[in-house]
């Protein structure tokens, strides 16, 4: 690995613009418009970061990194459901934004993904995984199960902090009087 590639760029903004943008269009008040920007969006995220750094990213590459897989048996049970799913995710919506805390909260923890998304794809393209399109799919899949084990909510993380740290309550509590 040349040096250039380990060392960590410079922050630049408009690598993390779309993933902002995406964690962010959860607070739009519509109902499923919001969901229409997020995946909006999400899959400009890798075009947008090869244009910026000037990396050649095949067309191939970035529809395995915005594919978004499925089973045989939640596409028919998803086709059996629609409906009550529909309303469902409607009510859910619905309160949502109305308890709008709730909203803020899932921003956040949208947001940090995405953040933590464009990092790591940032990192693959400059390090080189995404140049052989036959390691793509195994980079894409490290990418994913990477994103799933480090968790994105800053908030739980906070609580389990918390939780495993009782002296630390103790502390700040005996500080606060």
């Amino acid at each position: 690995m040349s040096p250039e590639k380990l060392a960590p760029p410079p922050f630049d903004w408009a690598i993390y613009a779309d993933a902002t943008l995406a964690g962010l269009s959860v607070l739009i008040p519509i109902p499923f418009i919001d969901s229409l920007f997020e995946t909006f969006f999400r899959r400009r995220m890798p075009g947008a970061i090869a244009r910026r750094r000037g990396y050649p990213l095949q067309p191939s590459t970035e529809l395995a990194i915005n594919h978004v897989s499925t089973s045989l048996m939640d596409r028919v049970s998803g086709c059996i459901l629609a409906g009550l799913n529909l309303i469902f995710e409607l009510i859910l919506r619905l309160v949502r934004k109305i308890l709008y805390f709730l909203t803020v909260k899932k921003s956040i923890d949208v947001l940090t993904y995405y953040w933590q998304r464009a990092f790591l794809l940032e990192h693959m393209m400059r390090m080189g995984y995404l140049d052989n399109p036959q390691q793509v799919p195994q980079a894409v899949l490290a990418l994913e199960e990477v994103l799933d084990a480090v968790g994105s909510s800053p908030l739980r993380q906070l609580a389990a902090q918390i939780i495993t740290s009782p002296w630390h309550i103790l502390r700040s509590l005996w500080q606060a009087r």
